[in-house]
């Protein structure tokens, strides 16, 4: 419950562009998330991938790759490597930290 109200509260200090708020507020949700759901939880996963943005949004990109990778890894681990949600959510991340090939 308090990483969900957490995440709530990242998202909200994001679009506000309080990304440095934000990201204090993100990375709380992704220590309770780790501590209680365990890293193959979808919500473990995903406070990754919002940390991704946010340091990415930042121009910390090197950050931005850290925990974007961290993200594919657990996404591969969980859900595998063939599996649909795993490519669309490794080229919409390449896409948009413009590493794709494709463009």
């Amino acid at each position: 419950m308090m990483a969900g109200a957490y995440r709530l509260l990242a998202i909200v200090l994001y679009h506000t562009g309080d990304l440095n708020q934000a990201i204090i507020y993100q990375q709380k949700t992704l220590n309770i998330n780790e501590r209680e759901l365990g890293l193959d939880h979808p919500d473990t996963v995903k406070s990754y991938g919002d940390l991704a943005v946010f340091y990415y949004r930042l121009q910390q990109t090197e950050l931005a790759l850290k925990y974007v990778n961290r993200a594919l890894y657990l996404l591969h681990l969980t859900c595998g490597s063939s599996h649909l949600n795993t490519y669309i959510n490794v080229a919409m991340m390449e896409e948009g930290l413009g590493t794709c090939c494709c463009s």
